[in-house]
């Protein structure tokens, strides 16, 4: 694989809010994303919720990271599937995430599987999403074999 940009990496997202409960959400000319609040705090689930984006950016992160992991060392991975979860509670400080839960499923050649299962810890220390998080990242693995 290429090198990643030399840093600091700087990301934007502009939001635009027209009326009513939703605000469009743009990055580099992407397809805008909707967004607004969730059901639980009188919004929706017709739009993406800043707490779902934060699960969805927590999935995507940890998966980017552990395909970089596994290309350096030759893992092949068959297939990959994982769901995040994140708990949000009253607090002395307020309303905070207290935990987050990531499961993630990996299928790889049998042969790779122990070598799997340590890129998969590894993924976990590596994830800048999950480092940027103050509720800690409990990650529940599980490698499956093929071939």
């Amino acid at each position: 694989g290429s090198m990643p940009a030399m840093f600091p990496h700087r990301y934007e997202v502009d939001l635009q809010w027209t009326k009513g409960p939703t605000s469009s959400l743009e990055s580099r000319g992407k397809a805008p994303l909707t967004g607004g609040a969730p059901r639980e705090f009188d919004g929706s689930d017709a739009w993406w919720s800043p707490e779902e984006l934060v699960l969805e950016a927590l999935q995507l992160c940890y998966f980017s990271t552990l395909q970089s992991l596994a290309g350096r060392k030759e893992v092949s991975i068959q297939g990959y599937r994982s769901r995040a979860s994140g708990t949000i509670e009253k607090t002395k400080e307020g309303l905070l995430f207290t935990r987050f839960e990531l499961e993630a499923d990996l299928t790889v050649p049998t042969a790779q599987l122990a070598l799997a299962g340590e890129l998969m810890a590894s993924a976990k220390k590596y994830c800048i999403i999950a480092n940027a998080l103050k509720a800690p990242v409990e990650l529940v693995t599980r490698v499956h074999g093929v071939g």
